[in-house]
This record gives structure tokens, sequence and C-alpha cells, in this order.
């Protein structure tokens, strides 16, 4: 069926020996999937609702979530390519250093970006849980449980490039994000 050859093709990707896609990007992916199951549950529910306002508008900002997640996915691959190449640069390159830096911070900033995209799809989820169809609503939960693990995943991934980050300044901000994150699972 080739709705599951998308899928299965992201799955054998990050199973291969390559380097992308990684952590980051399975994040970003697992918020897509709980934007998605959300935005199936809002779909079925509208189907018998008189009054889909709540849920009409859940639907928009979690469409928009979604495809923020599916832009992040992407992101977080290149971020790491970039780090790569600038590794790859000689040693004796005076720009080397600061472009190692500035590769690590953008590796840390799309992880953030894509915890605080989960925090947005988690509230909006909880705005329009009480609309969600009875006989839907377990759909609606596993979508929150993905959104708190995309969160989780994406706090690893920051953790991940912290320890590297000499800048005090960046690596207290991206610090006090995990600290405000560990708020939402």
């Amino acid at each position: 069926m080739a709705i599951y050859t998308a899928a299965e093709q992201f799955i054998e990707a990050v199973a291969s020996p390559a380097p992308t896609p990684g952590g980051g990007a399975v994040a970003a992916h697992t918020g897509a999937l709980g934007c998605a199951l959300a935005l199936m549950a809002i779909s079925t529910t509208l189907k018998n609702q008189i009054n889909p306002f709540p849920l009409e508008d859940g639907r928009t900002r979690l469409n928009t979530l979604k495809e923020a997640f599916k832009q992040l996915t992407r992101q977080d691959a290149k971020a790491y390519e970039d780090f790569l190449a600038a590794k790859r640069m000689p040693k004796e390159n005076p720009a080397r250093t600061a472009e190692l830096q500035k590769t690590l911070c953008n590796a840390a900033q799309i992880p953030t970006d894509t915890a605080t995209t989960a925090c947005q799809a988690l509230e909006e989820l909880k705005n329009i849980q009480p609309y969600i169809a009875p006989i839907i609503k377990s759909d609606a939960q596993c979508a929150f449980y993905l959104l708190q693990t995309c969160i989780r995943l994406a706090v690893e991934n920051i953790r991940a490039n912290l320890d590297y980050i000499q800048n005090p300044d960046k690596k207290q901000f991206f610090q006090q994000k995990i600290e405000e994150f560990a708020k939402h699972y």
C-alpha cells in the first residue's frame, strides 16, 4: 500500500548506518504524528457534530503545527550535515571553531523549536479534547502521548549538544528551555 511506503522509507532511513535522520528528526516526526492523529480525531468527530467551530479552529492550528514539524524534521538532518561539514574543516583553519560553535547552537536550536512546537500542539489538543467524540478519544489521548514523547526526544537532542556549546549565555538559554519543557511531560 502506498500510504505505508513513505513511513517505511523513513523507518529504514533511521535504521541505516547513515548519521541522518537521527534523534532530532525522529522527535519532529513524532510530533507530526501526534498532530496527524489529533487531526484524524477531529475529522472523525466533525462528521457527526453540529457545532464545528472549536474543532475547526483546532484543526487549522494543528495542521499548521504538523507542517512545522515536517519542516523541523528536514531542518534537523541539515543541521547535523552542517555540523559534520564544519568538523571536516582543517583544524588549522581559524574559522573552524566559530563554525563548529555556530552549527552546534543550530543543532540545539532545532530540537528547541521542535519541543516548543510540541508544547503548542499539546495546548491545542487540551483545548479541543472536550469536543472529541467518545468513540475516538483514545486516539486523541495517543496524540497527547506522542506530543509528550516528542518533547522528551527533543530535550535529549538539546542535551546532546549542550556539553559542547562554549558560549555561557547560549548554554544557559538551552538549559532553561530544558527545564521549561520538563513541565510538559
